[in-house]
């Protein structure tokens, strides 16, 4: 009987372990969701891409590079391209957009789509 009761624990042992798996999976993937980025600029090198949002860095703004491929609202031909930011709305990039285009004259807002890296 006690055998039985140690067997019974061991697999929900292993079963909550599983579900904590399968949690940090799912959380890692969310983490991954679309989003508005003030776009300032696009290479075709990642080091000509860091270079392009480093000098955003130097002027306050959360520069971030990505690869077009990876978004299915983006570009289809793979760039290397550098938003000022990650907002969750329109409307929050929309805020910024004139600060950013002070250092982008260029800048515009454009939605990610779905990450499909």
């Amino acid at each position: 009987m006690k055998e039985k009761k140690e067997e019974y624990q061991e697999e929900e042992n292993i079963q909550q372990e599983q579900e904590k798996e399968v949690q940090q999976s799912d959380s890692s993937q969310s983490s991954i969701s679309p989003f508005y980025g003030i776009w300032c600029g696009a290479a075709k090198t990642e080091a000509e891409a860091q270079k392009q949002a480093k000098k955003i860095r130097e002027n306050g703004f959360d520069a971030q590079v990505f690869v077009t491929t990876d978004w299915s609202n983006l570009n289809t031909e793979k760039w290397y391209v550098i938003t000022a930011g990650i907002y969750g709305t329109k409307e929050a990039a929309s805020a910024v957009l004139q600060d950013v285009q002070r250092v982008c004259s260029d800048a515009y807002i454009k939605y990610t789509g779905n990450w499909q890296g």
